[in-house]
């Protein structure tokens, strides 16, 4: 009777030792996916951050040169314009 005992409590110490590491494994695993999941997601975002200013320096460099060109042109009929003025005028 005692025997039987001592075999049954080390059964039960042993299964709730099976259940001890089948959920450490668990949260383990479970912190190990969400992890990777989180890193997955982060660089992801990191990623579409990077295009994100990408495409904004891009659409400002292109910006900056439709208005640089708009002034070129701008100037030049302008000197367009005196030229004949002076040309009018003098001839």
């Amino acid at each position: 009777m005692i025997l039987n005992n001592i075999v049954l409590s080390q059964q039960q110490q042993q299964q709730h030792y099976y259940y001890y590491y089948y959920y450490y494994y668990y949260y383990y695993y479970y912190y190990y996916y969400n992890n990777y999941y989180s890193y997955y997601y982060y660089y992801y975002y990191c990623y579409f951050y990077y295009y994100y200013y990408y495409y904004y320096f891009y659409y400002y460099y292109y910006y900056y040169y439709y208005y640089y060109y708009y002034y070129y042109y701008y100037y030049y009929y302008y000197y367009y314009y005196y030229y004949y003025y002076f040309y009018y005028y003098y001839y």
